[in-house]
């Protein structure tokens, strides 16, 4: 390890959640992917925002590879890889993780062991399943390995990710080296899919376009005539589906071809007050006001 490295390594960090997290874009996220992947429980909720407790926190990046919006900042974990081999250690690595190691050339897992821990195997199963989804060949396992092996460094891991990065300096905060968070999204390794599925129940949307303004993989786009989502950014964050008051989203995990729904606005006139309104559904005769009044005097009594 040369000494710009050894200076790397040696600089005071610690991991924390950014405000990039769904939590503190919306009190109503119910996002528990860091906390639910921490073994630690290092990671707590305080007023309904998750903060690391350093003095729990083991550094070992769980949280990073699970966080769908790429909200937790902090060195990524060391991953021995010999060539296009992964070398299998006691715990798997993310779903997310591999699937990216393997769109960078990582086709192959060696076990030192042949007896697998269950761990492993439903690990194996699970990711195999994903890549025959991606119409992908299913990742070989080796018992043998033919070269020296060597263990990646942070600096090599953070090239790893992005390959043609800009200078490791140019990525420095003061006494801190800030992980480049975003290209964990699968989006950037295989374009021609999407992970997830939006489905809109267009007769409970009110086109209050709350969806669209705090999505930030840009899943959402209105115009005067049309709704257009699409899934093919969608990391699962939950976010618009919390937040939609009328519960007029579902985000369900669906490896499926990249594609766009476009939902129809209509222009419709209100059968109650008469007024002009726009609606994503073709059979809707009331505007959301006077739809929400019957609604809550039913509800008053």
């Amino acid at each position: 390890m040369g000494l710009f490295d050894r200076w790397m390594e040696s600089l005071d960090y610690e991991f924390q959640i950014l405000k990039t997290c769904s939590r503190y874009q919306s009190p109503f996220s119910s996002c528990t992917k860091c906390l639910d992947s921490c073994e630690m429980n290092a990671i707590v909720l305080k007023d309904g925002k998750p903060i690391i407790q350093p003095n729990q926190c083991t550094e070992c990046g769980d949280c990073i590879a699970e966080c769908p919006v790429q909200a937790v900042e902090g060195f990524y974990p060391k991953r021995r890889i010999i060539e296009h081999v992964f070398i299998a250690e006691e715990k798997p690595p993310s779903i997310k993780e591999m699937l990216g190691y393997y769109q960078t050339g990582v086709t192959s897992v060696y076990f030192h062991n042949k007896e697998l821990s269950e761990e492993w195997k439903r690990f194996l199963k699970e990711i195999n399943s994903k890549l025959a989804q991606l119409n992908e060949e299913a990742l070989m396992i080796q018992f043998e390995l033919q070269k020296q092996e060597e263990k990646m460094t942070r600096r090599e891991v953070f090239s790893f990710w992005k390959k043609g990065a800009a200078t490791t300096v140019r990525q420095m905060a003061p006494a801190k080296w800030r992980f480049n968070h975003q290209n964990l999204e699968l989006a950037h390794y295989f374009k021609e899919y999407q992970f997830k599925e939006i489905e809109l129940d267009e007769s409970k949307c009110t086109l209050c376009k709350a969806c669209e303004m705090l999505c930030r993989k840009n899943c959402f786009h209105f115009s005067e005539t049309e709704l257009t989502i699409s899934a093919k950014t969608c990391t699962g964050c939950m976010l618009c589906a919390d937040i939609c008051q009328e519960k007029a989203i579902t985000i369900t995990d669906n490896i499926q071809r990249a594609s766009t729904r476009i939902h129809h606005l209509y222009q419709k006139k209100c059968s109650s007050c008469h007024a002009a309104f726009t609606s994503a559904s073709h059979v809707e005769e009331e505007c959301v006001r006077c739809k929400k009044m019957k609604q809550y005097g039913s509800f008053l009594g």
